[in-house]
């Protein structure tokens, strides 16, 4: 049976049929995806002597900094405090990079370090707010960090294959909350912060790889026909199947005004034999139409069944259902942009 928490998420499915398309989500995406292009254009990756040149300097400096001011290991990790605009941010920067150079053929250490790395830029904004020392550039600068770094989680995430592994879903378990905790921190910035445009950026970026670590614990879980003993597998299922509704919605939405387009240059013609002809003929806009309202029809049917899954194993079944009209979805999608 489900507990308290369970069945208020279960009362939140009843209530999905009557949920509205959020278009505020829809545009969210779409800042993220160009952000994400923007990222990629900065972030390009360079060649390997080039890294390993800019890695060699990095350590060079932090070598340099010790002989020449005589400092203890432990005066060295008090450059993981500095901020941007200083002299010695650079140096911090470059033992960052040695440390994913190290990592580079484990995803999971390079995934978990992203994350320490990106909470590096948010404390580096703490700092500047508490020393009054935060300007534009600074904060652009960091932020900037900081989603390079959440960008690149996606990418570690997608190498990790293991599935059968029974560690590996602990592990996502486990990212998944020090990504909201990161969330949680981003948040919690001073007001005047989250005026600025890359704050909004980082906000929309954030959102978007905590929904990738939901969706590839709810893969893992399909693959192996098992939830994780945590509190949150009908919670991923809610934002899941809330998502679905969301691009079903907005798809059907781009296809009706298609359609309408469409027979906006049609004519009707009745043959001698009281036939209808159509010309042009209807494209296949009306098929795909159709799929969609299909789709729509199969998610609220979802929606009401949650309330009477009394096992994880048919639980399971539902979680499957909704992955098949994703994929369905994703199609209809790659259709529409062609």
């Amino acid at each position: 049976m489900f507990n308290q928490e369970e069945k208020r998420i279960i009362d939140q499915l009843k209530n999905l049929n009557q949920i509205q398309p959020d278009f505020d989500y829809l545009e969210s995406f779409g800042r993220v995806l160009k952000t994400k292009v923007n990222l990629e254009k900065s972030f390009a990756p360079q060649p390997k002597f080039v890294w390993f040149k800019f890695i060699k300097t990095g350590l060079a400096a932090v070598f340099s900094f010790i002989f020449i001011f005589g400092l203890s290991w432990g005066m060295v990790l008090a450059i993981q405090q500095v901020s941007p605009g200083t002299i010695f941010y650079p140096v911090k920067l470059a033992g960052e990079k040695l440390q994913l150079e190290i990592s580079k053929n484990d995803p999971k250490s390079r995934a978990e370090l992203r994350i320490k790395f990106a909470n590096n830029r948010l404390t580096e904004i703490k700092i500047l707010e508490e020393n009054n020392a935060l300007d534009e550039e600074k904060l652009k600068q960091a932020l900037e960090g900081y989603n390079s770094e959440i960008n690149a989680i996606q990418q570690e995430l997608l190498q990790i294959v293991d599935y059968e592994n029974g560690e590996t879903l602990d592990y996502l378990l486990a990212l998944e909350s020090k990504l909201e905790e990161i969330n949680s921190s981003l948040q919690g910035l001073a007001s005047e912060v989250k005026q600025y445009q890359s704050f909004i950026q980082a906000n929309d970026l954030s959102k978007f790889i905590q929904e990738v670590a939901s969706l590839k614990i709810l893969d893992y879980e399909i693959q192996n026909q098992v939830f994780g003993q945590d509190e949150k597998k009908l919670q991923r299922l809610v934002e899941f199947l809330s998502r679905l509704k969301n691009k079903q919605e907005a798809l059907a939405l781009q296809f009706s005004q298609n359609l309408s387009l469409e027979l906006e240059t049609q004519s009707v013609e009745i043959s001698d034999s009281g036939e209808l002809n159509v010309s042009p003929a209807p494209g296949q806009e009306q098929e795909f139409y159709q799929q969609l309202l299909e789709i729509k029809a199969g998610l609220d049917k979802i929606s009401s069944q949650f309330s009477s899954v009394d096992s994880d194993e048919n639980l399971l079944k539902l979680l499957q259902a909704l992955n098949n009209y994703e994929v369905q979805l994703a199609k209809i999608e790659q259709l529409l942009l062609r």
